[in-house]
Protein backbone atom coordinates (compact mmCIF):
# COMPACT_ATOMS: atom_id res chain seq x y z
CA UNK A 1 0.00 0.00 0.00
CA UNK A 2 1.90 3.35 -0.97
CA UNK A 3 1.56 6.48 1.55
CA UNK A 4 -1.33 7.99 2.28
CA UNK A 5 -3.65 5.57 0.82
CA UNK A 6 -5.91 3.68 3.53
CA UNK A 7 -8.34 0.80 3.42
CA UNK A 8 -11.03 2.77 3.18
CA UNK A 9 -9.90 5.41 0.43
CA UNK A 10 -8.77 1.75 -1.49
CA UNK A 11 -12.52 0.49 -1.43
CA UNK A 12 -13.92 3.77 -2.71
CA UNK A 13 -11.48 3.80 -5.73
CA UNK A 14 -11.25 -0.07 -6.30
CA UNK A 15 -14.32 -1.50 -4.97
CA UNK A 16 -15.25 -4.77 -4.73
CA UNK A 17 -16.90 -6.81 -7.24
CA UNK A 18 -20.09 -7.74 -6.03
CA UNK A 19 -20.74 -10.61 -8.42
CA UNK A 20 -17.76 -12.48 -7.30
CA UNK A 21 -17.02 -14.12 -3.87
CA UNK A 22 -13.64 -13.72 -2.89
CA UNK A 23 -10.68 -11.49 -3.53
CA UNK A 24 -9.80 -10.52 -6.66
CA UNK A 25 -6.54 -10.93 -8.52
CA UNK A 26 -4.16 -7.84 -8.35
CA UNK A 27 -3.98 -6.69 -11.84
CA UNK A 28 -6.43 -6.59 -14.32
CA UNK A 29 -6.52 -8.97 -17.14
CA UNK A 30 -6.67 -6.27 -20.53
CA UNK A 31 -7.85 -6.75 -23.77
CA UNK A 32 -8.80 -5.34 -27.33
CA UNK A 33 -11.65 -5.98 -29.08
CA UNK A 34 -12.83 -5.04 -32.55
CA UNK A 35 -14.24 -1.39 -32.17
CA UNK A 36 -17.77 -2.27 -32.90
CA UNK A 37 -17.53 -5.18 -30.67
CA UNK A 38 -15.90 -2.90 -27.91
CA UNK A 39 -18.88 -0.39 -28.64
CA UNK A 40 -21.07 -2.65 -27.71
CA UNK A 41 -19.72 -4.24 -24.55
CA UNK A 42 -19.22 -0.73 -23.47
CA UNK A 43 -23.06 0.29 -23.21
CA UNK A 44 -24.00 -2.73 -21.41
CA UNK A 45 -24.45 -1.85 -17.92
CA UNK A 46 -22.20 -3.18 -15.39
CA UNK A 47 -19.90 -4.69 -18.38
CA UNK A 48 -17.10 -5.66 -16.53
CA UNK A 49 -18.93 -8.07 -14.60
CA UNK A 50 -20.72 -9.48 -17.68
CA UNK A 51 -17.64 -9.52 -19.08
CA UNK A 52 -16.33 -11.62 -16.05
CA UNK A 53 -19.26 -14.01 -16.49
CA UNK A 54 -18.26 -14.69 -20.44
CA UNK A 55 -14.97 -15.50 -19.86
CA UNK A 56 -15.92 -17.54 -16.77
CA UNK A 57 -18.32 -19.25 -18.67
CA UNK A 58 -16.86 -20.23 -21.55
CA UNK A 59 -13.64 -21.49 -19.76
CA UNK A 60 -16.31 -23.94 -18.35
CA UNK A 61 -17.73 -24.59 -21.50
CA UNK A 62 -14.20 -25.57 -22.76
CA UNK A 63 -13.70 -28.07 -20.05
CA UNK A 64 -11.23 -25.72 -18.73
CA UNK A 65 -12.75 -24.12 -15.55
CA UNK A 66 -10.79 -22.71 -13.20
CA UNK A 67 -9.36 -24.78 -10.17
CA UNK A 68 -10.16 -22.02 -7.59
CA UNK A 69 -11.97 -19.55 -9.42
CA UNK A 70 -15.41 -19.34 -7.09
CA UNK A 71 -19.00 -19.41 -10.06
CA UNK A 72 -19.70 -16.19 -10.94
CA UNK A 73 -23.13 -14.91 -8.55
CA UNK A 74 -25.49 -14.35 -10.96
CA UNK A 75 -28.09 -12.96 -8.06
CA UNK A 76 -25.71 -10.43 -7.13
CA UNK A 77 -25.20 -9.77 -10.75
CA UNK A 78 -28.18 -8.81 -11.66
CA UNK A 79 -28.68 -7.15 -8.24
CA UNK A 80 -25.97 -4.55 -9.17
CA UNK A 81 -27.14 -4.22 -13.01
CA UNK A 82 -31.22 -3.67 -13.10
CA UNK A 83 -31.03 -0.59 -10.96
CA UNK A 84 -28.69 1.09 -13.87
CA UNK A 85 -31.53 -0.11 -16.31
CA UNK A 86 -33.79 2.35 -17.18
CA UNK A 87 -37.34 2.82 -15.49
CA UNK A 88 -39.70 1.89 -18.48
CA UNK A 89 -37.35 -1.15 -18.84
CA UNK A 90 -36.92 -2.56 -15.28
CA UNK A 91 -39.74 -4.48 -15.27
CA UNK A 92 -39.41 -6.29 -18.80
CA UNK A 93 -35.65 -6.89 -17.57
CA UNK A 94 -36.90 -8.34 -14.34
CA UNK A 95 -39.32 -10.71 -15.87
CA UNK A 96 -35.73 -12.12 -18.34
CA UNK A 97 -33.59 -11.84 -15.60
CA UNK A 98 -35.91 -14.36 -13.53
CA UNK A 99 -36.25 -16.74 -16.37
CA UNK A 100 -31.94 -16.78 -16.83
CA UNK A 101 -32.03 -17.33 -13.20
CA UNK A 102 -34.36 -19.74 -13.28
CA UNK A 103 -32.61 -21.91 -16.55
CA UNK A 104 -29.88 -22.05 -14.50
CA UNK A 105 -31.00 -23.30 -11.62
CA UNK A 106 -32.37 -26.36 -13.65
CA UNK A 107 -28.99 -26.71 -15.09
CA UNK A 108 -27.75 -27.04 -12.09
CA UNK A 109 -29.94 -29.57 -10.70
CA UNK A 110 -29.75 -31.70 -13.76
Amino acid sequence: MQRGQNPEFLEQVFPTAADVEGELAKKPLSVKFPVEVDRQIREIPGYSAKVRQWVMEGMQREGQPPASAPAVDLKATIVQVLPTIPIKERTQAAKHFKKLLKAVQQGQSS
